[in-house]
């Protein structure tokens, strides 16, 4: 029979599919249901939609189907055996190592060229920023411990570096460089000016002698600067430099410390008083005072509780030490050659032969210290003290010593000779120093 022959009333159960229905009932309410392993085309006109349901699974035929203009909204939707274009797949086939739910810390998507990859940037990555950076273009932050390389100039306009480290003259507490207008006032504090200029050329330096303290100052600082530098002569009321004249005054005055470091004291208008360290005269003579190499005492000394030392030891021949006399030499006499003053007044020599005429052994004694080559020469006697000479005999430590036969010479043993005058002239130190003391008696041998 024809379809012509069934209305939709006289149909009670559902048409199966092999007879051209779906096998399902179906309502008005543009709702479609097949059942079976069929395949089914769905041809819908005009603005009419297909709803999938709510839970399942969309099934496509085998093959490859487009689906063009169409987007999936909401929530929580799931595409399974997605098939991928080749270029698709061959611009993700390096995305392997990106983490979906834990991507990698701090890496970056970068491209080389070919394909995709997740690492962490490098020092190539950056080092040419120029390749970055092109035309007008701003650095906004730069974080961690890279390194940026210009091989152009920065332009600061308005505004300054606030977070380069860097270990200059011009940062802060934070080893951060300050802003320009802090730069600007700290070398102002210099005294260094910063305005705006052309510097062409520099003078030489000049000096100058103007003023009460040393200064400087700078003309036409920003195209031809003239440093001026003020330095006056020195002076109780200025500092600076001292004149030729001070400076010899000054270079000839000694030094602090000790006594030693004075050389020589001139210009003294008075003489130092002995409190100051002088002895209140300018001459030691006008100051009384005798030099230790000799000199002539004009006044008396009175020997306290104290005594006059002889020399402990005598050098050398012809040394002596004690009290001596100037006088006036009657002949040629020599150093050690014992001597009596004459009624002439001059200095002989004698012995302790009594002939009738020699009377010297009773008269004043003295041994020779300063020669004299003849008659009328000045001379010195020693009358009193301690001699070593190269004329004097062998001598017995204690022993006295006696006059000689000889005119001048002495002997140790005490004459026996029949009209000898016996008189002791000292007595023996030590063999060499005899201590001169004459006795002021004598006896005669007869």
């Amino acid at each position: 029979m024809s379809n012509s022959a069934f209305t939709k009333s006289s149909i009670a159960t559902p048409v199966p599919a092999d007879l051209g229905g779906t096998g399902v009932a179906n309502n008005i309410a543009s709702t479609l249901t097949i059942s079976g392993n069929f395949g089914t085309t769905l041809t819908v006109s005009e603005a009419t939609g297909v709803t999938l349901p709510a839970s399942g699974t969309l099934i496509t035929l085998a093959g490859s189907e487009t689906l063009t203009n169409k987007s999936i909204d909401g929530d929580n939707n799931t595409i399974t055996n997605l098939a991928l274009a080749a270029e698709v797949t061959g611009a993700l086939a390096n995305l392997t190592d990106v983490g979906v739910t834990t991507p990698t810390d701090k890496n970056a998507l970068m491209a080389d060229g070919d394909s995709w990859e997740s690492r962490a940037l490098v020092e190539a990555d950056i080092s040419d920023l120029g390749s970055y950076v092109t035309g007008a273009g701003a650095i906004t932050a730069v974080e961690g411990e890279a390194t940026l390389v210009f091989s152009g100039s920065i332009s600061l306009g308005a505004h300054a570096f606030d977070d380069i480290d860097i270990s200059a003259e011009f940062t802060d507490t934070d080893d951060h460089i300050m802003s320009s207008k802090a730069i600007k006032t700290k070398i102002e504090n210099y005294g260094y000016s910063v305005e705006a200029g052309t510097v062409t050329s520099v003078a030489a330096l000049t000096i100058g002698t103007t003023g009460t303290d040393l200064s400087s100052s700078v003309a036409t600082g920003t195209t031809t600067p003239v440093i001026t530098i003020q330095v006056p002569t020195a002076s109780a009321a200025n500092r600076g430099a001292l004149s030729s004249a001070n400076w010899t005054t000054f270079n000839n005055k000694a030094s602090s410390g000790a006594n030693s470091d004075i050389t020589s004291i001139t210009g003294l208008t008075t003489d130092l008083t002995v409190a100051q360290g002088g002895t209140g005269a300018s001459t030691l003579a006008g100051a009384g005072i005798m030099e230790l190499s000799g000199g002539t005492m004009t006044g008396d000394i009175q020997l306290g509780e104290t005594d006059i030392k002889l020399d402990a030891v005598l050098s050398a021949d012809e040394k002596w030490s004690g009290v001596t006399i100037a006088g006036t030499a009657g002949s040629a006499i020599a150093v050690g050659d014992v001597c009596y003053l004459a009624s002439s007044g001059k200095w002989l020599l004698v012995d302790g032969i009594l002939d009738g005429t020699d009377t010297g052994f009773s008269k004043q004694l003295g041994m020779c210290v300063l020669a004299a080559g003849a008659d009328t020469n000045p001379t010195e006697m020693l009358t009193y003290g301690k001699i070593r000479s190269a004329t004097l005999p062998a001598l017995t430590i204690g022993s006295a010593v006696y006059l000689s036969d000889t005119a001048g010479d002495l002997i140790v043993a005490q004459p026996s000779s029949a009209n000898f005058a016996i008189r002791v002239v000292g007595y023996a130190l030590s063999a060499t120093d005899l201590f001169f003391n004459p006795d002021n008696s004598y006896i005669v041998h007869v």
